[in-house]
């Protein structure tokens, strides 16, 4: 068993967690690749690897298996389905309140949620810092926004993030959904998240 790579997500039906496709779509990097081939006698090529997705709870100990259902590349966010195989299962409760793009606001509290480092359940707080799309951005952040359809819609914020976190819920005050934590800008300075409307669009 090898870990190619690991985020977090959010319940979003009984059976559906939503979460960032480059989390769900974690590829093997060279260095594993060759550790792979040199170390443990794997004759194979990357896409020869078997993928698996593999979920656990904040509070549960179980893990339990999941497969790809959706996938919008663009935005850079991927539904998956809980799988139950025997022992492998977990019983999710869903969070279904979502707060639209148009009703957020810049200064309003949000909290967000995530495993950075490998912290599980880790939150920080901090508040809307800028509202726009990829189009509006792409001039201030040219590098981490050019896989990115232009009318996806960011919400910049001062929760604190990092590797880890990625995937993970972005809430208000309500603790309504408002998006997915995306992307850490190239300075370290602005948190970025992906609006929940596109998750909305994504599992309807």
């Amino acid at each position: 068993e090898m870990v190619f790579g690991s985020g977090s997500g959010v319940i979003g039906s009984n059976k559906l967690i939503a979460t960032n496709c480059h989390v769900a779509l974690a590829k093997a990097d060279k260095d594993v690749l060759k550790y792979a081939r040199d170390e443990l006698n794997w004759n194979t090529a990357q896409d020869d690897l078997q993928e698996k997705i593999w979920i656990k709870l904040l509070n549960g100990e179980n893990w339990a298996e999941a497969t790809l259902l959706k996938k919008n590349i663009d935005k850079d966010i991927c539904i998956i389905k809980h799988s139950p195989k025997d022992l492998f299962k977990v019983s999710m409760k869903p969070i279904k309140k979502f707060t639209s793009f148009n009703n957020l606001k810049k200064g309003s509290f949000v909290r967000a949620m995530g495993s950075p480092g490998g912290l599980i359940g880790h939150t920080s707080t901090g508040d809307i810092q800028w509202l726009g799309t990829a189009e509006q951005m792409k001039n201030n952040f040219p590098s981490i926004l050019k896989n990115f359809d232009k009318d996806t819609k960011f919400i910049v914020h001062g929760a604190k993030i990092h590797s880890g976190s990625s995937g993970g819920p972005l809430f208000d005050k309500n603790g309504y959904i408002i998006g997915l934590n995306t992307l850490i800008s190239d300075t370290a300075a602005e948190n970025i998240a992906v609006s929940a409307d596109h998750i909305k669009e994504l599992m309807d």
